[in-house]
């Protein structure tokens, strides 16, 4: 009796080295992907919460009443919302290089 050694079905094409060319392709991809991510990181990176630096506490008059308003005790919501706004501004522009560039292939 004579064993038969089934193997997954593989589908392997090279057509004109066009694995190859995707490999290669691949290997371009994730360079370019891990150098704009360091860039980002470099960026970025030093936008976290919080910092040296104190936020002002105003205090006023009004009426019979004193106001007292320390901006410090929302610092962490306006940190989140200084990320979000930052955010929105780098998909703006990303958007809108993508659209120069498109617009660019077109011509």
């Amino acid at each position: 009796e004579q064993r038969v050694r089934r193997h997954p079905l593989r589908l392997e094409l090279d057509v004109d080295g066009l694995d190859q060319q995707i490999a290669d392709a691949r290997g371009e991809l994730n360079t370019t992907i891990s150098t704009i991510r360091a860039e980002a990181t470099q960026l970025f990176g030093h936008w976290q919460a919080g910092g040296a630096g104190e936020l002002p506490c105003i205090d006023a008059d009004a009426s019979f009443v004193q106001v007292n308003f320390c901006v410090q005790d929302h610092a962490g919501v306006l940190s989140l919302v200084r990320n979000f706004l930052l955010a929105l501004a780098f998909i703006a522009a990303f958007f809108i290089v993508l659209s120069a560039i498109s617009r660019q292939d077109q011509d």
